[in-house]
């Protein structure tokens, strides 16, 4: 199908293709890696003035793209929260200090899909104050 492509980020050593997709009347993101095929054509359009790459992608936690701002809070224990405070994983990243040497993480985002997988790959020594329906879903997966 037809694409405006609008620009090209790397996430995690993956290049991602962020575009118009006319036939679905949305911005829509595709990892490079699974394009099959392309075909340049001469179809012109036009980016629109007000998209900046940069903006568009500034409340995710990689390339999701969600609808909602959601506010995540995640308690990291004293054996994590060392590696999560060596980086700025996101730019709305707050830090609170515990007195136990644990961590909470907060962030401001649009979606959770990928800061979940982020979570869980911490086990048990991260534990997801909010969103509910997020610790509800992370718990659960954890006991299975």
């Amino acid at each position: 199908y037809d694409v405006h492509p609008y620009g090209l980020t790397c996430h995690r050593e993956t290049l991602y293709l962020i575009g118009f997709a006319p036939q679905h009347n949305e911005i829509r993101h595709w990892k490079i890696a699974r394009v099959e095929g392309a075909k340049l054509d001469v179809m012109p359009f036009q980016r629109p003035g007000e998209f900046k790459l940069e903006h568009h992608l500034a409340d995710s936690f990689g390339v999701y793209k969600g609808q909602k701002p959601v506010m995540v809070a995640v308690r990291f224990s004293h054996e994590a929260a060392r590696y999560v405070q060596e980086s700025q994983w996101h730019s709305s990243q707050k830090i609170e200090t515990l007195p136990d040497g644990g961590i909470v993480a907060r962030f401001k985002l649009n979606s959770t899909i990928e800061i979940k997988s982020w979570i869980l790959s911490f086990g048990i020594n991260a534990e997801v104050l909010e969103p509910v329906a997020m610790r509800t879903e992370v718990a659960q997966e954890l006991a299975q």
